[in-house]
């Protein structure tokens, strides 16, 4: 009986290691310390509910989450978040339809006596009053064990450059959700406008019709050279 209990009590340590170690597997930010570069759009993936499940974080404020679909508010407020935020909490946001576009923003509330309003961050960095990047995103593996399938990790940065409680870490206010795929990078446009130092890579379809312009440029010049030979 001792044996068995011992073997019980074994598993079950193991089991908490495994859940303890499991909420910082890669998904999350790992380059604390420096402002996240990439940016973000998100689409639903196809047509049915989006479920958002939260995660443990380490944000000072308290907050609260706001969601937008094609451009309109749909909730705003729909979730206290920071210390008060229960992990692994799922909150259905609705019904969607496949393609709609999913915005997310956070109210940060100042931990004062009087909860002082300080921003919205939102996940489309042109959208935020500082044009900064408050949003770190990534695919989600899922975690049975904690009550999470998989998804799209986001963990949101709720301070701005020149706070010195701000870390940069993506870890303030972090949430799973479900039936989301992560579009195409929106252009980040610096304060003060211009585009971006690195020069835009083409896609696929650009880069065809690029070889295939060389192609015909090439062989018309190898048409003229045999016309002059024959003249």
């Amino acid at each position: 009986m001792r044996t068995l209990i011992s073997a019980a009590a074994l598993f079950a340590a193991a089991l908490a290691g495994t859940t303890a170690s499991a909420t910082d597997m890669h998904y999350r930010y790992d380059n604390a310390g420096h402002a996240n570069t990439q940016t973000y759009s998100f689409t639903v993936a196809q047509t049915g509910d989006v479920t958002i499940y939260t995660m443990p974080s380490t944000g000072y404020y308290e907050s609260t989450l706001g969601v937008e679909v094609n451009g309109h508010v749909i909730d705003n407020g729909i979730l206290p978040l920071g210390s008060s935020s229960p992990d692994f909490h799922a909150t259905n946001l609705g019904n969607f339809n496949a393609g709609d576009v999913i915005e997310f923003f956070l109210n940060v509330y100042d931990r004062d006596a009087a909860g002082t309003y300080l921003g919205t961050y939102y996940t489309d960095v042109a959208d935020n009053a500082d044009g900064l990047n408050h949003i770190f995103a990534n695919a989600y593996p899922g975690e049975p064990w904690i009550g999470v399938p998989g998804g799209i990790f986001l963990g949101f940065e709720d301070t701005t450059t020149g706070d010195n409680r701000g870390d940069n870490n993506y870890n303030d206010y972090t949430f799973v959700a479900s039936n989301l795929i992560i579009g195409a990078p929106i252009p980040h446009h610096p304060i003060g406008g211009g585009d971006n130092d690195s020069a835009a890579v083409p896609e696929p379809a650009s880069w065809a019709m690029m070889v295939g312009g060389f192609g015909m440029m090439g062989a018309m010049m190898r048409r003229r050279r045999s016309v002059r030979a024959f003249a």
